[in-house]
């Protein structure tokens, strides 16, 4: 910034905050936005930007640029995963799904209310979607509000009659002691589903 004092910072009031705290300059030249906002890019296109606070972070923002129709997602709908070519469509399927899944599930599952309706919000937008580039993972251009329906899916509250013991074990011990949970509960509740986790061997 200091050889570009004057050029505007598009963000959230958070994020003002966020920068301010880390680096010390209210006087740099902030442009605070909010969902719905937009500025003028020339060539007849505009961003448009949509607030996406605790998604995951408290100053997260994503941004939508009309023209290409490409939402720049910041960390939604992305996964911690590579593709040499970048596209969702070249990776292998089952691979990228289950990096999709895992990463809702590790980053994101805690804040499944506010996913639902970040997701509602984007939806009454109105917005034409052709590509989500996210901040890391593979970039959605085939179908790209797959994502997007399946982070509403993944939002829902949890419905399913099941329970997951998760275990680590040295010598067994512990691993008996799992399976032996696992078959008292079948024992008192039939109709529940118990899944059995050793997470030095499973993801």
């Amino acid at each position: 910034m200091e050889k570009i004092p004057n050029t505007p910072i598009y963000c959230t009031e958070n994020a003002v905050k966020s920068l301010v705290g880390q680096y010390h300059h209210s006087e740099w030249n902030f442009k605070t936005v909010k969902t719905g906002d937009s500025v003028d890019i020339g060539n007849g296109k505009s961003l448009v930007f949509v607030e996406m606070r605790m998604l995951h972070w408290p100053d997260s923002m994503a941004t939508y640029m009309t023209g290409d129709n490409i939402l720049f997602s910041n960390d939604a709908f992305g996964q911690h995963f590579a593709v040499e070519e970048l596209w969702a469509d070249k990776a292998d399927q089952c691979r990228l799904w289950e990096e999709a899944m895992k990463y809702y599930a590790n980053i994101l599952n805690p804040f499944s209310p506010l996913v639902k309706a970040k997701v509602e919000e984007i939806q009454k937008l109105n917005l034409p979607i052709d590509i989500i580039a996210t901040s890391h993972g593979a970039i959605w251009r085939e179908n790209p509000m797959q994502i997007v329906e399946k982070y509403y899916e993944w939002s829902q509250a949890y419905q399913e009659n099941q329970i997951t013991i998760v275990y680590d074990t040295m010598w067994d011990g512990t691993k008996k002691l799992a399976h032996k949970i696992a078959e008292e509960i079948a024992k008192q509740s039939p109709d529940t589903r118990v899944k059995i986790f050793n997470i030095s061997k499973t993801n």
